[in-house]
Order: structure tokens, then C-alpha cells, then sequence
């Protein structure tokens, strides 16, 4: 009992080891011809590349594999590489429910090979045989014009041929027609997906100069520059560049980041020589605020309300005033009336109560 379910635990994964799969590859005994599996519902493959040999090649409408019929609706690109020449076409025959190639001349480069167009000699070979069967009529007619029943015969093979005729020239002229129209169709189709290609290397191409000229805008920014804050800022707005993919994304993380680098470069420049802890920790607050804005309105605000503490400061020590304006939260008699207009809080801190007049946007 044991042996026969270890039997059946290897027929199992036997079993499911040849489960066809999506990109399997095959040759076709009967048509000389390598597949691809390219669905398995419904189940189709395509015509593959593979070392082919002969004059000779019939696409069948369907093949087996493995026990399971797929049909055949394709030919891969480059799947009969080197086979015939210009000078000496081979033979391709597709499916006959195949809206098929686009042969435009008797010797056509299709899948990397040569091909006599066959639809062209197909319809030449109908047309032949018509013309020649007119022909065989009215001889025959000529010689036994004096017979009655010959004349009828004649008469009647004559409507006979009209009628085949007609039809053979609908044939003929929906095949042309089917042809001009797969080989428009294919053209344009080539012309568009060049002209795609010329676009989006163009679009690549001038993304790429954007992006060159934007980072090195940011390059220059930081010229000299040590404060880590504003190198970070320039290091991941170069990231931002290199991930953006439009040219509106490209400008706006750029403008961004140097008007961050700007105000911040600005303020460092400005805070200079202030060793006061409130006025530096106020300073440092808009710091951290232009750091992590996401639009220049609030970077502006910002810089304002830190240029506006930094002069302040400044102009107090200037004249002599006890600790820029008075003691923090204490009536300052001798500092001038200023109105003050910002965005910070801590501004409401550093000059109230004083003589100041404080208006908050």
C-alpha cells in the first residue's frame, strides 16, 4: 500500500512537470516549423525563428502539442531570417482565413525572408485561365457557326464564362483591393510608430537637458556652502530631478529648492555674530519651517519673519538698547514705536509687551 501511494505522489508531480505553459517552445514534425505558445485560453502559438532549411513553407491553421490543438496566429518578427533571396523568392502559403501579409511586389522581404507574393501569382493564374477558356469557346464556336446546337452550346458556354468571369474579376478585384488596403494600413502604421519613436526620443532628449540645467542651477547654489540643512535640501532635490518625468515636475522641484537654499543661505548670512538663545531658537523655528515648506509663499513669510527678528535685534544693539529692545516680555520706555507684521508667533513673544504693535497675517 505504501508503494502504490509513493507511485502515485511521483505520477502526480510527473504530471503536473509537463503542464504547458505560456512561452513553451516546439517543432511541428509536419510542417518543419518551430511555435510558441502565446495563450492557453484560447490556445494559440506564433511561428518562431529557427534554423530553417527548403524553398518552401506552408503556415498551417493549427498544431498540436502535447495533446491539445492551438491554433497558429501569428509569425514572430524575424522568424525566417535568410530564407530566399530578391533574386530567387521562396515559397510562403499562409492560412486561408488569415487577413495574412502585405505583399506589394513579387518578391517581398516579409519575417526577414524573401517570398514570392503568392495572392499575385494566385490571381494572375485565375485571370490566365479564364482569358485562355474565352478563348477555347470562340475557337471551338468559330468552326461549327453552320450547326444549330453548336450555336446554342456556344451561347450557352459564352453566358457561362460571363457569369465565371464576373465573379473572377470580383475575386480579383476584392484581393487587390484587400491587399492595397493591409499594405496602406501597414505604412502608415510604420510611419506612425517612427514618427512615436523620433517624438519620444526628442521628449528624452530635451527632459535630460532639463534636468541637467536644473541640477546645475542647485549646484551652484551651494557653492561654498557647509550648513548640512541647506546641503540635504540640495542633495534631495537632485533626487527629485533625476526621479521627475515632466518638465513641470523638473521646474517645480527646482524652484522650490532654491528658493529654500536662497532663504536659508540668506538667514545664515544675516544671524551672524547673534549669541542670544531666545532670538536664535526664534531664528531657528523659521529655519525649520523654510525647510519643510512645500510652496514659496510660506518660504517668504518665513525669511521675513526671520529677517524681521534678526534686524530688530541688530538695531537694538546698535543703539544701545538692553538686550535688543529690553528685556524679553518686559515695557521697554526707551525703545521706539515699530508696527511689526509677520507670520511667527515667537515674534508676538519677543516684542509683547513692549512699544511695539504686532499684526499677525
Amino acid at each position: 500500500m505504501r508503494k502504490l501511494f509513493f507511485l502515485f505522489i511521483a505520477l502526480t508531480l510527473g504530471i503536473g512537470a509537463w503542464a504547458t505553459e505560456v512561452g513553451d517552445q516546439f517543432e511541428d514534425a509536419t510542417s518543419r516549423l518551430k511555435f510558441e505558445v502565446t495563450s492557453l485560453d484560447p490556445k494559440t502559438v506564433k511561428v518562431i525563428a529557427n534554423d530553417y532549411e527548403g524553398h518552401s513553407f506552408t503556415i498551417p491553421a493549427t498544431v498540436s502539442y502535447l495533446e491539445d490543438d492551438y491554433a497558429v496566429t501569428a509569425i514572430g518578427e524575424n522568424a525566417f531570417d535568410g530564407v530566399g533571396s530578391q533574386s530567387n523568392p521562396a515559397d510562403l502559403l499562409l492560412p486561408v482565413d488569415w487577413e495574412g501579409s502585405k505583399p506589394a511586389a513579387s518578391a517581398t522581404l516579409w519575417y526577414g525572408g524573401y517570398f514570392v507574393d503568392y495572392r499575385a501569382t494566385a490571381i494572375a493564374a485565375v485571370k490566365a485561365a479564364s482569358d485562355e477558356a474565352k478563348n477555347l469557346i470562340n475557337e471551338a464556336a468559330t468552326g461549327f457557326v453552320g450547326i444549330e446546337d453548336v450555336k446554342q452550346a456556344k451561347a450557352n458556354a459564352a453566358s457561362a464564362l460571363a457569369n465565371a468571369q464576373a465573379t473572377a474579376d470580383n475575386t480579383i478585384n476584392a484581393a487587390a483591393n484587400m491587399i492595397a488596403v493591409a499594405t496602406a494600413k501597414d505604412d502608415a502604421i510604420s510611419a506612425i510608430r517612427m514618427a512615436t519613436y523620433e517624438a519620444l526620443v526628442a521628449i528624452e532628449a530635451a527632459i535630460a537637458s532639463l534636468k541637467g540645467d536644473a541640477i546645475a542651477e542647485i549646484e551652484l547654489a551651494i557653492v561654498g556652502v557647509t550648513d548640512e540643512d541647506i546641503l540635504a535640501i540640495a542633495i534631495k532635490a537632485i533626487e527629485d530631478i533625476n526621479d521627475a518625468t515632466t518638465a513641470q515636475e523638473i521646474d517645480a522641484v527646482k524652484t522650490l529648492a532654491l528658493a529654500k537654499i536662497n532663504a536659508l543661505v540668506l538667514i545664515q548670512v544675516a544671524r551672524q555674530g547673534i549669541q542670544n538663545t531666545e532670538i536664535n531658537a526664534m531664528i531657528d523655528d523659521a529655519v525649520t519651517a523654510i525647510s519643510s515648506a512645500t510652496n514659496t509663499e510660506q518660504i517668504e513669510k518665513n525669511l521675513f519673519d526671520a529677517i524681521t527678528v534678526i534686524g530688530l535685534f541688530q538695531s537694538g544693539k546698535e543703539e544701545g538698547k538692553a538686550e535688543a529692545l529690553g528685556e524679553m516680555g518686559e515695557p521697554c520706555e526707551d525703545c521706539p514705536s515699530v508696527e511689526v507684521t509677520g507670520q511667527n508667533d515667537n515674534m508676538i513673544k519677543l516684542y509683547n509687551p513692549k512699544n511695539v504693535t504686532f499684526k499677525k497675517e
